[in-house]
């Protein structure tokens, strides 16, 4: 008996086989587009953060007060206005126009061999202002990474503890 074509079992398999190799596709390109996302996140907030310490860099009246008091707040309205940083910015994972009304902090911070460096991080300042909140005003740290702690954007209460990261949690802070 010659035979041509393929028996629905034959077929039904190659269907069967199909349908898991697209749906594990799709579920591994899905997480592709969400790590994306994020690591867009991160670069929009870091150019911010570098937008406002070349702001500061340029601007003698801001560096010599900066200088003197090892920290500095720097409204995004006035990085927008300058053209430091796009007027028109976008969380790249919420889809949310980032507010003008967020500040950058710029700070002095100690690495772990105790030297001094310039650290940044992202502000809510409707937060800042409500003292009332309990949510935490940092928006991202310095790598640009959003978290539920302080990103040293306060000065601890006394007795706080300090998580594992050597960061204090947003109930130890009393935000200047």
């Amino acid at each position: 008996m010659n035979k041509k074509g393929f028996t629905l079992i034959e077929l039904l398999l190659v269907i069967v086989i199909m349908s898991i190799v697209g749906t594990s596709s799709m579920i591994m390109f899905g997480n592709i587009d969400d790590e994306t996302s994020a690591q867009d996140r991160e670069n929009t907030y870091k150019s911010i953060q570098r937008g406002a310490m070349l702001y500061l860099d340029l601007n003698d009246d801001w560096l010599k007060q900066f200088r003197d008091k090892k920290e500095m707040y720097i409204e995004m309205s006035e990085l927008m206005g300058n053209n430091y940083v796009s007027s028109t910015l976008e969380d790249p994972v919420s889809k949310d126009e980032i507010p003008s009304n967020y500040i950058v902090k710029l700070y002095i911070a100690k690495d772990r061999n105790g030297n001094d460096y310039m650290d940044s991080c992202v502000l809510d300042k409707s937060i800042l202002n409500d003292s009332t909140s309990s949510k935490s005003a940092c928006v991202v740290d310095s790598d640009g990474k959003s978290n539920d702690y302080c990103c040293a954007a306060c000065t601890p209460k006394l007795n706080a503890t300090k998580n594992k990261n050597g960061t204090v949690n947003p109930e130890d802070c009393l935000f200047d």
